[in-house]
């Protein structure tokens, strides 16, 4: 306030003139400052532009550079250069496949790697379907494109989709290995079976046999009945050496009495425990891969075309679509329910003491030469055909509401529970009163698992 007022008195002294002669300088100052203003933004405006030119002038030189510089050696380097590094990398690949067939040979021929490389490795998207072959190959398909591979099963895998004879033997072993106390750890390969955290028996899937590793020392046993391959110099089965293929009754039974050796020799008790169900039921390939249980690798060779393999894929196809099924496979890809319906029937059929013969995809049942029952497996159920008029069966549709008939074979009814399995026996009872058959006081037995026959 003070300043003010002291402006204000001496501005009140001045004459007009003085006034006008301040204005002027104050007015000529302020134009010439915005002047310097101007000048020093045009300047630096037109220094960027002159940077940025300079600069794109460079990254162009250098691009064109660089790509004479590519261009340069596809010219320059003559052909035979680039074939001789490719023949010095084929040899040392021929020394080595010797060793590693002579090794397979020794132990196990069926034994791979567990470990897939990622640029072998096949991902399934969303889009993608796979056209199974039945056999270890299939055909990944996504729009156009057509890619043949080779499937990587695990372990889970390999025993879902194994035989039910397979089955049969892991699921005994299993139980065996429950009464000394031992537990399960399931690897991508194995599964392994320990006790204080050591590990005693490990199972693997060889080609379409079981085959069982023991903590035992195979020298020990070389003149005994036993019958075993030493897989020692094999990494993973360092701890479990002595390899046994379980593909009989008989080799069940060695395997429970080396199971009781190696128990004693390590001082492990017998505990009598409670028997599981360790037989998976039946999946097909597809809901495998998509669970990530079967993983997927390129089969064919990086030097066949698109049109060799989409061919490789159509043969696959084609074999697939004219391969025959047996009733005994679709037994064996059928549930745990399906299987115990199927045993309980084939039963009360050997109590009449009817024979059975394989027909393509039907289990035909007959005596003297005369065929009475068909079974069959059809819509997730168990299919009886059966020699019988409708007609003489009283109350048919109260034991069987989803009955029906055919010419050829007169009543069919499908089997889907334990009540169906009970209306069935009763229709067995009256077929065997119209033929004059005499029911035998037989055993029960489980049939639930059929031992298909081995091509020798």
């Amino acid at each position: 306030m003070l300043i003010f007022s002291t402006t204000n008195l001496i501005c009140a002294e001045w004459g007009t003139a003085v006034k006008a002669i301040l204005i002027s300088i104050v007015s000529v100052v302020l134009c010439a400052v915005l002047a310097l203003l101007a000048s020093e933004l045009f300047f630096k405006k037109r220094s960027v532009r002159v940077c940025v030119e300079q600069s794109c002038a460079e990254e162009a030189e250098s691009a064109q550079i660089a790509a004479d510089e590519v261009v340069e050696p596809e010219i320059i380097v003559p052909e035979q250069d680039v074939i001789e590094p490719e023949q010095e990398v084929i040899e040392p690949e021929q020394e080595s496949v010797e060793p590693e067939t002579v090794q397979s040979e020794t132990i196990d021929r069926d034994i791979e790697e567990e470990e897939v490389s990622a640029s072998g490795e096949v991902e399934l998207d969303d889009a993608a379907t796979i056209e199974d072959d039945g056999s270890d190959t299939g055909t990944v398909v996504v729009g156009d494109t057509r890619i043949k591979v080779r499937y990587n099963r695990s372990f889970t895998a390999a025993i879902t989709q194994a035989d039910d004879t397979v089955k049969l033997y892991y699921n005994e072993l299993c139980n065996e290995l429950l009464q000394y106390a031992f537990k399960s750890r399931m690897s991508w390969g194995n599964d392994s079976w320990y006790f204080k955290r050591v590990t005693y028996v490990k199972f693997a899937i060889r080609g379409k046999s079981l085959s069982m590793y023991l903590a035992l020392d195979p020298i020990q046993f070389e003149e005994t009945k036993y019958k075993f391959k030493d897989a020692s110099n094999v990494v993973k089965y360092n701890d479990v050496p002595m390899q046994l293929r379980i593909k009989s009754d008989r080799a069940v039974k060695w395997a429970k009495e080396l199971i009781a050796l190696m128990a004693e020799k390590n001082g492990i008790d017998r505990v009598e425990a409670e028997e599981k169900n360790f037989s998976p039921d039946y999946r097909d390939t597809v809901s495998l891969v998509r669970d990530k249980l079967i993983k997927l690798r390129y089969l064919a060779a990086s030097g066949k075309t698109k049109q060799e393999l989409d061919m490789a894929a159509a043969e696959d196809i084609k074999a697939k679509d004219s391969k025959p099924c047996d009733f005994a496979t679709y037994l064996m890809r059928a549930d745990s329910h399906t299987k115990a319906r199927y045993s309980s029937v084939k039963n009360e059929l050997l109590r009449y003491s009817l024979t059975f013969r394989m027909q393509d995809e039907k289990e035909i049942w007959s005596y003297e030469n005369i065929d009475h029952v068909e079974l069959s497996i059809g819509d997730k159920a168990l299919i009886l055909s059966i020699q019988l008029d409708p007609k003489e069966v009283e109350n048919i549709a109260d034991i069987f509401p989803n009955s029906y008939f055919f010419d050829a074979a007169p009543m069919r009814v499908k089997i889907r529970s334990d009540k169906d399995v009970v209306g069935t026996l009763k229709l067995l009872a009256v077929l065997a009163e119209k033929r004059g058959l005499t029911r035998l006081d037989l055993e029960e037995k489980d049939y639930r698992y059929i031992k298909k026959k081995r091509n020798k």
